[in-house]
């Protein structure tokens, strides 16, 4: 374990030497590789060498721009994409980001990062991390972004088909009501079809809800144990759900993502704050008005 706390540490030294260059560039990378892996998302017919040029100009916005501006980055290139290959679904795509960005983003632009983040989790097929992660350090306000990141991840699926049933090469004034009530009906079929964002959302909640509450709890090791009960929540909700045959996932793509996620969330944690609970101490001390008891454990210094 010493080994482990000097690894933490040399890692936070360097990381500290050279703070604003690291995070320039992880803000420029998370930018580019989620704008280019968008465009594949969105099906656009671009250019790959103009899907590179879009991907590195987002990349180089990211670098400076606030939460909001992401998320209207985000907006502004799932339009484009889709525009590329559809003119009904680049509208309809328009108009899910206008309502989640006027009536969400613009609110609470700090836990509206999590959308993004939600998606880009999808990517790596961990997405189990983002809900366990935004209980213990978002709280509850973390429940909605994380249900928003879930639908897209669910809309963005249908996409393609959106696209096929409005493609740019037929696209004509007159035929707009017609392509829009063909995509109305795809969706509402899809819905009726496959429901499992509700009860996938449902089961993120139920992890962030636990998260949330056992890291808040007065225990040695509340930090571990609430990411390990997170996990264990959104694990047992996923089975109960694949039993009823709402939540459709392969087991082991399933489980690797468990892992993949737990491991994730305790790395976060342990180069975020390693606690020393067996130097802590139990301190009184009393005022006028109150009697305190207060139980004090050490941060192990970086």
């Amino acid at each position: 374990m010493h080994s482990l706390y000097v690894f933490r540490k040399r890692i936070i030294i360097l990381y500290k030497r050279y703070e604003n260059y690291l995070n320039y560039a992880l803000k420029f990378l998370t930018g580019f590789f989620f704008f280019f892996g968008l465009s594949s998302v969105m099906g656009n017919a671009m250019s790959s060498a103009k899907v590179f040029a879009v991907s590195l100009f987002m990349g180089v916005l990211s670098m400076i721009v606030s939460g909001t501006g992401f998320f209207a980055m985000f907006m502004l290139a799932s339009v484009l994409y889709a525009l590329s290959a559809s003119i009904e679904t680049a509208a309809v795509i328009g108009f899910v980001f206008f309502i989640i960005l006027m009536f969400y983003v613009r609110l609470f632009p700090k836990e509206s990062l999590l959308i993004p983040a939600m998606l880009i989790a999808y990517f790596f097929k961990i997405p189990y991390a983002v809900p366990v992660f935004a209980g213990l350090y978002i709280g509850l306000s973390g429940i909605v972004p994380v249900t928003i990141g879930v639908f897209l991840n669910w809309f963005f699926s249908y996409v393609p088909e959106l696209i096929n049933a409005a493609p740019k090469e037929s696209f004509a004034p007159l035929t707009i009501p017609d392509s829009l009530i063909k995509m109305y009906e795809i969706l509402n079929e899809a819905l009726a079809k496959d429901s499992s964002f509700i009860f996938i959302s449902v089961s993120f909640a139920v992890g962030l809800v636990i998260t949330y509450a056992i890291s808040r709890l007065w225990v040695n090791y509340n930090r571990g144990i609430s990411i390990g009960a997170g996990m264990a929540a959104i694990f047992v909700s996923h089975v109960i759900f694949g039993i009823m045959g709402v939540v459709l996932v392969g087991f082991l793509p399933f489980m690797f993502g468990i892992l993949a996620s737990f491991a994730v969330v305790m790395a976060i944690g342990f180069f975020d704050m390693v606690l020393d609970y067996e130097g802590s101490s139990k301190v009184k001390f009393e005022d006028e008005s109150n009697c305190y008891y207060v139980k004090v454990i050490p941060k192990i210094k970086n």
